[in-house]
């Protein structure tokens, strides 16, 4: 069993790239355009990850 320790930080960079527009790119720099469909698809995709991974963030940090 492999045990990794994570910090505030490392919590507050991962919900930061989850956060980001992908409209920027992958570096931020670059735009790209999502058709409407993809756009949507982006959308709705975001906020079930997004929602997901801010519940696992609150359980571990309750144990911690």
């Amino acid at each position: 069993m492999r045990v990794y320790l994570l910090k505030d930080n490392d919590f507050q960079k991962l919900l930061d790239n989850i956060d980001r527009d992908p409209r920027h790119g992958w570096s931020g720099g670059s735009s790209q355009v999502l058709s409407e469909a993809e756009s949507r698809a982006h959308h709705e995709a975001h906020r079930f990850f997004n929602y997901q991974i801010r519940c696992w963030i609150d359980k571990v940090k309750e144990q911690g």
